[in-house]
Order: structure tokens, then C-alpha cells, then sequence
């Protein structure tokens, strides 16, 4: 990113590899196909298409079993894990035009 120094990347990197080492371990045992398939709040997703099928598939098989007052799933066609940052004004309009739309005055 081009408002991140030198320094700040560096830290960046180290920020990373203690994810990887603490966190993703503790992640590892998580599965809401068998503990969250059910949920209180309205919940919305946003896939891209090319997410790594380690990702992808998992929540394949969660999603239809996943039960919410509100549910919906929008998959952006020209993104892998960032859709946020790989089409953001496709990103930014589902926010607007959907999850706000939907969830006003809830």
C-alpha cells in the first residue's frame, strides 16, 4: 500500500507471521457447519469468485445450512479473497444499495 513506510511493511510482515503462528492454530478447530447454523442477526457475505477452494468450499457447504432473519451472499466475479479491495465500488454499492437497504432501521 502507498501510505505505508518502509517500517510500517516491515512491521506488516511481523504482524503476519504471528497471525499464522497463534492465531490460525486456535482457527483450526472451528467449523460452523456443526456450531453457527443459526443466527439472530442478519448476516450478508461477499465471495469472490476466485476464492482459494480451502476457503470456498467450506462455506459452500455451510451457507445453505445456515439459518438468519436475513440472509444474502453476493459474489463479485473479478475478485479472489479481497473483494473489498479488488472491486471496491462494486463492494461499496452491495453495501448501499443492499445491506443498508435491507437492514434500515432494524
Amino acid at each position: 500500500m502507498p501510505e505505508y513506510a518502509f517500517t510500517d511493511q516491515v512491521h506488516l510482515l511481523g504482524a503476519f507471521m504471528d497471525t499464522f503462528s497463534a492465531l490460525y492454530p486456535q482457527l483450526q478447530e472451528i467449523d460452523f457447519r456443526r456450531t453457527a447454523t443459526t443466527l439472530d442477526v442478519p448476516v450478508f457475505f461477499v465471495q469472490g469468485a476466485h476464492e482459494a477452494d480451502g476457503r470456498a468450499e467450506p462455506f459452500d457447504e455451510w451457507y445453505p445450512m445456515l439459518r438468519a432473519p436475513i440472509k444474502d451472499l453476493e459474489v463479485l466475479e473479478d475478485s479472489g479473497h479481497r473483494p473489498l479491495f479488488e472491486q471496491p465500488a462494486e463492494f461499496v454499492e452491495y453495501m448501499t444499495d443492499t445491506v443498508l437497504a435491507r437492514t434500515e432501521g432494524t
